[in-house]
């Protein structure tokens, strides 16, 4: 297994690292593995499925407005 040595972490960062492991049992080192998996996980939604989450929403705001109607309430109040 290959190793990795880290120096000059700032001190806020290193608190807050070890806070974390703390709060999840786990070793500083098994934290450090955790955040960096975390942080590496390029894996993300398929474009098909944001497109369809993308059209689902659309549906919700569809409406039949003219875009007459849409100018004419633009320009109300103004000069």
């Amino acid at each position: 297994m290959a190793s990795l040595t880290l120096k000059n972490i700032p001190e806020d960062l290193h608190e807050a690292l070890k806070a974390e492991a703390a709060a999840h049992g786990r070793s500083l080192t098994k934290e450090a593995f955790h955040c960096l998996r975390i942080a590496l996980n390029r894996t993300g939604p398929d474009g098909s499925e944001v497109e369809a989450k993308a059209r689902q929403v659309r549906k919700l705001f569809r409406s039949d407005l003219a875009p007459a109607d849409l100018d004419r309430w633009k320009r109300q109040g103004r000069p």
